[in-house]
């Protein structure tokens, strides 16, 4: 009695090495598209005590709304852009660039808000300050 993988699977594989050939390429593509890839985002901190919103922009169909209370953080992953920060929609920091693995720390001081933009690295790349008023 003849082998199942002996047979042909198809006309243009008579050998059973082509089947073998074919399996071994198709295990090998599926397991490259399984790598992890090296993770994007960038995060924004409030370490204020009190709630800031937080719209970033990455591009035309791309942006983030929040609402960030005291020590909260969000994280987008993905994309470098620009953010604009407010708090209680007065004075606001508009367009501060965020790269793609970095983060913004926004904290005040007396009475101006402060927000660091930061690379990969820890870096201060922006500052931006604005008025925190009550």
């Amino acid at each position: 009695m003849m082998n199942r993988l002996s047979k042909p699977v198809c006309w243009w594989m008579p050998e059973k090495r082509a089947m073998w050939t074919v399996i071994v390429a198709v295990a090998l593509i599926a397991g490259y598209l399984t790598i992890p890839v090296r993770a994007e985002a960038c995060c924004f901190y409030n370490s204020a005590d009190d709630k800031i919103t937080v719209k970033f922009s990455c591009g035309v169909f791309c942006w983030n709304v929040w609402d960030l209370s005291p020590g909260e953080h969000k994280c987008r992953p993905g994309k470098e852009g620009c953010v604009t920060l407010y708090h209680n929609k007065k004075d606001f920091c508009e367009l501060l660039p965020v790269a793609k693995h970095g983060w913004v720390n926004v904290y005040h001081v007396q009475d101006k808000g402060v927000a660091e933009s930061k690379d990969e690295n820890g870096n201060t790349t922006n500052v931006c300050e604005f008025d925190w008023g009550k």
